[in-house]
């Protein structure tokens, strides 16, 4: 896979982007309070502005467990007289990975509202008729878009540099009259305009516009956090658990509800994320990384959940088994591979990944490189 370089800016190929989708659909804009929703906002309403489409709709799914610096942002956007935004707090089913008992959590879950780490904006979307308790985070933004927007693009603020597994998703496919950069699911199209911008030109967008941003940035700037791993996302997510490390110091008052809220949360503060990290070497008292799998998942994995982590921890392995004679690899570098396979097993488990995240893309990115080789190799 190789990268086409235009010769006009990202800034400029944005907007033409912008222009094109104000032109062709009515829009809604999916916003999180990060820094990258925040673009793509911004972008949004000013091609809006040009074309006297304002207000620009947005939506926001609050999962409970978000950064205050975060709804501060929310907040600008809702008193913006150029935003018209839906701010959903439903309850729903979230996955939790800082501790090994719980697959899920409810988040605005009713009759716990004294538990709840915030209480509701008196204007959100507190119900909706569609989305019941058990309804799944990662199936909700679907639901939305089908029930209270089905006519309508979905303007994302997805970047290809942040994961191997977008890029692989935005450079294939037909979308839209040749645009790859989004995706078709059926009942509606959601494109990410800002699918090639680094994570300089996102940073540079917002200082150039005075854009006001999540402050929890300059809290992770200040600790030591390089720019690319500085993220906004639920605190419950199962890439997000190292914010709680800092959160006790970036943001006490949330800290204290989420401590009381989120079992497991403490433990992660005080043993620091390492514990949720697979160990540099391999622990001594183990002969390989399938016996030290094999004791995580028996004192670990409830016997709920474990036949569950068996199977996915197996098919992934057998996904991983015959990669020597797929891409012609030598003997030493299917053994580095699969070692780092296990590494992954091992950190899957540690968080409590029901999902799978960690080990979904970490086969795209082994793939994803293996292929690159290989059309090297051809060349």
């Amino acid at each position: 896979m190789s990268r086409i370089q235009l010769e006009i800016s990202t800034l400029d190929a944005a907007r033409q982007r912008f222009k094109y989708l104000f032109d062709h659909f009515d829009i809604v804009v999916s916003i999180s309070g990060g820094k990258d929703s925040s673009v793509i906002l911004k972008l949004a309403i000013d091609e809006a502005r040009k074309q006297g489409k304002l207000p620009v709709k947005a939506i926001f799914i609050d999962q409970e467990g978000e950064l205050q610096s975060a709804i501060d942002i929310i907040k600008i956007s809702q008193n913006d007289p150029d935003v018209d935004l839906y701010w959903y707090q439903i309850p729903l089913k979230i996955n939790i990975s800082t501790n090994s008992t719980e697959q899920h959590f409810y988040c605005w879950e009713d009759g716990k509202e004294s538990e709840w780490i915030r209480p509701k904006e008196i204007t959100s979307i507190h119900h909706a008729d569609y989305v019941t308790p058990e309804t799944y985070f990662n199936q909700v933004f679907d639901k939305i878009l089908k029930h209270d927007f089905p006519n309508y693009a979905n303007i994302g603020g997805v970047r290809t540099q942040e994961s191997p597994k977008r890029l692989l998703g935005l450079t294939q496919g037909n979308v839209y009259k040749g645009i790859t950069w989004g995706k078709n699911i059926g009942f509606a199209k959601i494109f990410y305009p800002i699918y090639d911008w680094n994570i300089h030109d996102v940073w540079h967008f917002i200082y150039e516009n005075k854009i006001p941003y999540c402050t929890i940035y300059d809290y992770q700037h200040q600790i030591g956090i390089p720019l690319q791993g500085m993220r906004v996302s639920s605190i419950f997510h199962e890439n997000s658990l190292g914010v709680m490390s800092y959160l006790p110091k970036a943001e006490p008052e949330t800290w204290n509800k989420v401590v009381k809220r989120i079992k497991g949360a403490n433990t992660l503060n005080k043993g620091g994320f390492e514990l949720y990290n697979c160990p540099d070497e391999l622990p001594p008292m183990f002969t390989n990384w399938n016996d030290y799998i094999t004791h995580l998942l028996v004192t670990l994995i409830s016997d709920d959940y474990r036949e569950s982590f068996i199977k996915k921890i197996n098919y992934f392995k057998t996904k991983f088994d015959s990669i020597d004679k797929e891409f012609d690899i030598s003997e030493d570098e299917k053994i580095e591979i699969i070692s780092s396979l296990n590494r992954v097993i091992v950190t899957t488990i540690l968080r409590n990944d029901f999902v799978f995240t960690l080990l979904k893309n970490h086969k795209i990115t082994a793939w994803q490189k293996l292929h690159r080789r290989k059309l090297q190799k051809k060349q």
